[in-house]
């Protein structure tokens, strides 16, 4: 696979502004091998359909979908329960 661009969502951009300064860095040091390598760490989320969780840290995750085979979606950010937490239904 080639290198995947990368789109961020207005949720995305929240999430991320309340995050500490170090959590911020881990998440965009692991955008950056999502870039190269989606599957990295990445588990589907069950029952939703073209819907990925990436893992960050021990705490933090990145929920994401692929646009097509070369542009990635990244819909949230937030602590290792956060699918649980969000409505996916509206993603």
């Amino acid at each position: 696979m080639d290198r995947c661009e990368i789109f961020f969502t207005g949720k995305f951009e929240k999430d991320f502004e309340k995050l500490s300064k170090q959590d911020k860095a881990a998440v965009l040091e692991k955008i950056e091998i999502l870039k190269n390598n989606p599957r990295y760490q990445t588990i589907k989320v069950k029952g939703k359909e073209n819907l990925y969780r990436t893992r960050v840290n021990d705490s933090i995750r990145l929920l994401w979908k692929f646009r097509n085979s070369q542009i990635i979606v990244i819909l949230r950010v937030g602590h290792h329960d956060i699918e649980k937490q969000r409505r996916l239904e509206s993603l």
